[in-house]
């Protein structure tokens, strides 16, 4: 009976170590294998050496901060993304403007149809739609702006005065609602770097 007791612990030893191999060889072949956790396995003597069981090990703050800061990079990227595209709608130039002349942007941003803006009474930027956008260099001059609907003289908005000189570039905002009755001009000057 001992023969056989020694041959049936020798047998369970080695069976166990066999699963040990195994999954020590996962975890080498997973080593840069992203979200992969090691694995150990758990022994019980008793009659023999078994695997009681194969445990991942995992560390649970980190598991939590990982999480976290994934939760960050995704939010990091949505508000890159949005402004990106905020970029592409209002592009600032940088164009350099010459002596005795300024740069003039219009950005249709109103919950309206397209429109026509107006300098002085002639169309400067014809048929511009919601969300477009226009720039022109311009003589450096004082400058009565108006809206009107595309390809209709009567004004909708303004007059409002804008200064056009080198070096800013003067920016007119069509804004708010035409069926709230919202509808405003707003205008902002920024340098043009020259």
């Amino acid at each position: 009976m001992s023969t056989w007791l020694g041959i049936s612990t020798a047998l369970s030893s080695l069976r166990t170590q066999r699963v040990a191999i195994d999954v020590t060889g996962q975890n080498i072949a997973n080593v840069n294998t992203p979200g992969y956790a090691r694995q150990r396995v758990d022994l019980t003597a008793g009659i023999g050496v078994d695997v009681s069981s194969i445990q991942r090990l995992y560390s649970g703050v980190l598991g939590s901060r990982s999480r976290t800061e994934e939760a960050q990079l995704q939010d990091f990227t949505v508000t890159s993304t949005a402004l990106k595209e905020i970029e592409q709608v209002f592009a600032e130039p940088s164009a350099k403007n010459p002596v005795g002349f300024g740069r003039l942007t219009v950005r249709h941003i109103a919950a309206a149809p397209a429109v026509d803006f107006r300098a002085n009474g002639q169309v400067l930027f014809g048929a511009l739609t919601n969300g477009a956008s226009a720039t022109k260099r311009v003589e450096a001059a004082n400058y009565a702006i108006t809206v009107s609907l595309a390809s209709n003289e009567a004004v909708v908005l303004g007059p409002t005065a804008v200064n056009a000189v080198r070096p800013f570039n003067t920016i007119v905002y069509a804004w708010g609602s035409a069926t709230d009755g919202t509808l405003a001009l707003a205008t902002q000057r920024v340098n043009a770097k020259g």
